[in-house]
């Protein structure tokens, strides 16, 4: 019995839905491992507008980056919409601790799901669930290492923001933060070919003015 016991799914324990009034009242936050990345990353922070559904990621090489980076697109917020970020959410990690004590931060309300209750934090879990997905789906698409994936990781969430979301009505939370839609003439496809101009002082007379290489 020991051995084959498990914990039972409870949709009793998810923390309801707030139905924020406006951008950046709430904001929903999860931290997900990734394989190591080129560049040392290895975890992937994610911060979601419970209004808009727009999401905004961050590659991190330990935990404890997580207030840093939340100072990052708090002051995106603020520069960009000239908002202020209400309401914090978030599971029991350690490493969002720093958010809720530190003093610039002070005027955000902090708030955490229970302990082993992770069914609380769904909307910041099915965004790293779906970021991760279209990530896994690009890199095999381009047929490229899974090492590669802070190099995908910003055009995951470019293409979400611009995606429409059925809670939306159809909308995008492009259309929900900007009031207009986007424009997607510019989009082509990860991994296509394209060819990048050599810079005057790196070139021979009679080389080459370009060079091949791949989208990402």
């Amino acid at each position: 019995m020991s051995g084959k016991q498990y914990q039972k799914r409870n949709s009793r324990v998810r923390r309801p839905r707030l139905y924020s009034t406006r951008t950046f009242e709430t904001i929903h936050s999860d931290i997900m491992e990734m394989p190591i990345a080129k560049d040392g990353s290895r975890y992937v922070i994610t911060f979601t507008d419970d209004y808009s559904r727009g999401s905004w990621a961050y590659a991190m090489r330990w935990k404890h980056e997580a207030l840093q980076k939340f100072r990052q697109l708090e002051a995106w917020v603020h520069r960009q919409f000239g908002a202020q970020i209400k309401r914090f959410l978030t599971d029991n990690g350690r490493e969002y601790l720093p958010i809720g004590t530190h003093p610039e931060t002070q005027g955000v309300g902090f708030d955490t799901s229970s302990p082993y209750c992770k069914g609380q934090n769904g909307l910041a879990e099915r965004t790293n669930r779906t970021i991760r997905e279209r990530i896994n789906t690009l890199l095999s698409d381009a047929r490229l290492p899974p090492s590669w994936w802070t190099e995908l990781l910003e055009t995951v969430v470019y293409l979400k923001l611009r995606a429409p979301a059925s809670i939306l009505q159809k909308k995008t939370p492009f259309e929900i933060l900007y009031g207009k839609p986007p424009s997607l003439l510019h989009l082509r496809r990860i991994g296509s070919r394209a060819w990048v101009l050599i810079r005057k002082e790196h070139r021979a007379k009679l080389g080459p003015r370009s060079s091949e290489c791949r989208l990402l």
